[in-house]
């Protein structure tokens, strides 16, 4: 029996919807740098990355841990080029930190990291 890893990323049983940003940044012909931002909604799983659990802190202004996010869409890490793509799950805001192109078998596997609350 073949399991298709793409298929399980995208199935309801284990996949949710999750909020993926993705920045680009260009200079214009002042040398001012513009960010533009794209928000949708994609299908993924997410599991907590081993041993690292997302664990709330007393004041609540930050967690620590990491997830690993299973999906048939693209996602970028920090490389050059680009930004890393932003993933809201559950309200919490993570940066996707690599990425690992399965697109041969279906689907993508990034290791996201909390992303550091504003202000801080």
């Amino acid at each position: 029996m073949t399991i298709q890893l793409g298929r399980i990323t995208t199935s309801g049983l284990f996949a949710t919807p999750i909020q993926r940003t993705r920045r680009t940044a260009t200079v214009n012909d002042y040398g001012e740098t513009q960010t533009t931002s794209i928000t949708e909604y994609i299908r993924a799983t997410v599991t907590t990355a081993s041993g690292l659990a997302a664990e709330r802190i007393p004041d609540a202004t930050q967690r620590v841990g990491a997830i690993v996010v299973s999906t048939t869409f693209e996602l970028l890490d920090a490389k050059a080029g680009h930004q890393p793509d932003t993933l809201t799950v559950n309200g919490t805001d993570y940066t996707v930190a690599a990425v690992e192109n399965y697109a041969q078998n279906g689907y993508y596997r990034a290791l996201c990291t909390v992303r550091a609350a504003s202000g801080t």
